[in-house]
């Protein structure tokens, strides 16, 4: 099967919508997809691997454990990178904008098979000049 990068993200951003994600947090779950299919041709594996617990993904389960001028650790709980990843990122960048450099950590569990997207923050970080 062919899609268009389009197609790609809408089809994930979908998906991500029907689990009640917020608008922003599903368009840039829908995204990261599209990375990974792209760039590592795992993003619609990935996202099938989630769909059974696509209802279980909140951003609200991340909470911040601990807090410096420039370093954050997140714990991410039952939640996968690929939900953990941009807020994550958005609190690393919102460091490095105030301080000039910027780190956070949240760990991962290792059967997470979102992993794969991990990439895409990487890609994001860049685009926005980091």
């Amino acid at each position: 099967m062919h899609l268009s990068a389009r197609e790609v993200c809408q089809l994930a951003d979908r998906c991500f919508s029907a689990a009640d994600l917020s608008s922003g947090m599903a368009t840039a779950s829908a995204e990261a997809i599209w990375w990974t299919e792209a760039y590592k041709q795992a993003g619609f594996t990935t996202l099938q691997s989630l769909l059974n617990d696509l209802e279980n993904c909140e951003t609200d389960a991340l909470t911040l454990r601990e807090q410096r001028s420039i370093a954050a650790v997140v714990d991410c709980g039952e939640q996968p990178s690929l939900v953990a990843g941009t807020p994550v990122l958005d609190l690393c960048c919102s460091k490095a904008n105030h301080n000039g450099s910027g780190f956070a950590y949240a760990a991962i569990d290792e059967a997470d098979d979102t992993r794969r997207t991990l990439g895409y923050l990487t890609h994001k970080a860049a685009e926005r000049g980091f």
